[in-house]
C-alpha cells in the first residue's frame, strides 16, 4: 500500500555530487524525533566531517530509524507505524509499508528492506525494496531496535541482546549477551568485520565480531548514545530535546569529536554508500 506524505516543506534540498563522476557524494543521515510529537520530527543529513547539516523531510511523526541505498532513504515512523521511503535529498517522501507496530530499526540489503517492530509484535519484517510482500521473518523477539544487514546476514539488537540471523530470517541466535549487550534501545551498524551498537542505558558504544565474539566497549560517557553508523570511520547520536548531537571517532573508538549540535532527540542513523 502506498500513501503520499504531506511535509512541512516540498522544496527538495540540493545534496553533493561529485564533481567528476556526478555521483552522490558520501553522507550520514539521521533522524530527529523532536519532542516526539506528531510533525515534530525531521530528518537530517550532512557531509561526513559533519558540514552542511541540514534537515531534508519534515512534519515526520516520531521518526526512528534510518537506511540508504544507492538512490533512496528510508526511515521508520514509529509515530504512523509506517515504513517511509524518499529520494536521497528527501524528496518525494511517501510512504510504502502500513499497519506496523511501532517500527523501529531499518535496514537495507540485497534488494529488500528489514525493519523492526518494538511493540507487541516484538518482531523482524522483510519487504521488497518498494514495500510490496511485507511480512515477518523472526518473531518472539525482546523490544527489537536497531536493525543492520550486510550480504548474507541480519543482525539486530533487543534488550539485553544482540542477534544474528540469514536475510531470509532463518537460524536466528543471540550472539552477544551478558554485560556488554544493549540495555536500552540499541543501534546497531556493520562493516566487513565488525558489528558495532550504542546503549542509551550504558551510555556507550560498543563491538565485536561479526560473530558477537570479544564483545568490549569503545567509547563511553556518552548522554544516551542511540544511533550508530559507520563507512571509515565511526558515527553516532546522543542527546536530548536541544542538546542532541552527532560524534565521530575511529572505528577503535579513538580521537572521538563532535561533527553536529543542536539536535532535538536524535535517533538511529545511517551513512551511503556502504562503507568498508
Amino acid at each position: 500500500m502506498t500513501a503520499t506524505l504531506t511535509a512541512a516543506s516540498t522544496d527538495p534540498v540540493a545534496i553533493a555530487t561529485d564533481a567528476l563522476t556526478g555521483e552522490v557524494a558520501p553522507a550520514i543521515y539521521w533522524a530527529n524525533a523532536g519532542d516526539h510529537t506528531p510533525g515534530a520530527g525531521a530528518i537530517w543529513t550532512a557531509n561526513l566531517d559533519g558540514t552542511s547539516p541540514h534537515a531534508i523531510a519534515t512534519g515526520q511523526d516520531d521518526p526512528a530509524g534510518v537506511a540508504v541505498d544507492a538512490s533512496h532513504l528510508y526511515w521508520a515512523s514509529a509515530g504512523d507505524n509506517a515504513i517511509v521511503e524518499a529520494g536521497l535529498d528527501g524528496s518525494s517522501a511517501h510512504t510504502i509499508v502500513t499497519n506496523q507496530d511501532e517500527p523501529f530499526g531499518v535496514a537495507v540489503s540485497a534488494g529488500h528492506l528489514y525493519w523492526s517492530n518494538f511493540s507487541t509484535d516484538e518482531e523482524i519484517w522483510e519487504a521488497n525494496l518498494d514495500g510490496s510482500n511485507p511480512h515477518a521473518i523472526v518473531t518472539g523477539q525482546n523490544n527489537p531496535t536497531g536493525v543492520a544487514a550486510d550480504g548474507s546476514h541480519l543482525y539486530w539488537a533487543t534488550f539485553g541482546a544482540i542477534w544474528e540471523a540469514n536475510l531470509d530470517g532463518s537460524n536466528p541466535h543471540a550472539i552477544v549477551t551478558g554485560a556488554l549487550a544493549p540495555e536500552l534501545q540499541g543501534g546497531v551498524a556493520v562493516n566487513a568485520d565488525h558489528i558495532y551498537w550504542g546503549d542509551l542505558n550504558q551510555g556507550a558504544v560498543a563491538e565485536a565480531n561479526l560473530d558477537g565474539s570479544n564483545p568490549h566497549t569503545i567509547i563511553t560517557g556518552q548522554n544516551g548514545p542511540d544511533g550508530v553508523a559507520v563507512a571509515g570511520q565511526l558515527y553516532w547520536t546522543s542527546g536530548g530535546a536541544s542538546t542532541g548531537t552527532v560524534s565521530a571517532a575511529n572505528l577503535d573508538g579513538s580521537s572521538r569529536h563532535i561533527i553536529v549540535t543542536g539536535q532535538a532527540f536524535p535517533q538511529m542513523m545511517a551513512v551511503t554508500p556502504a562503507g568498508p
